[in-house]
């Protein structure tokens, strides 16, 4: 993914743009100006500028609000395959190895070393 362009970054070229634009209708009347420069063009670059900020934050606001849903929904299927998984340790029991079969792991007991007792 590339780098994301900061408020700041966006904030100066769409300054940076109206400036040239400005500037250009002051002198653009002056002997010798040069041809490459163009008021109308700048304008119309800010004003793409602007629209496709525009475009991106709304597609940005989607986006999360889709994010939002789909979290919602992984954390419903989490806590209703949790159920699940009690359901169906309690009917075969928390140790049987058929619960495997439901993706549902037992539980077994730890088999670690056993702590020294106090003398």
């Amino acid at each position: 993914m590339t780098k994301m362009l900061t408020s700041k970054e966006y904030d100066a070229m769409a300054q940076r743009l109206e400036r040239m634009t400005d500037g250009i209708g002051c002198h653009k009347g002056e002997n010798g100006f040069p041809i490459r420069l163009d008021g109308d063009k700048r304008q119309a670059m800010r004003k793409a500028l602007e629209d496709l900020r525009e475009k991106w934050e709304a597609l940005v606001k989607e986006a999360d609000r889709a994010y939002k849903e789909y979290l919602g929904h992984y954390k419903y299927c989490k806590a209703e395959l949790a159920q699940d998984d009690d359901a169906v340790r309690g009917f075969y029991s928390k140790t049987n190895p058929m619960v495997l079969e439901f993706g549902t792991r037992t539980i077994t007991k730890p088999k670690g070393r056993r702590k020294r007792t106090a003398q």
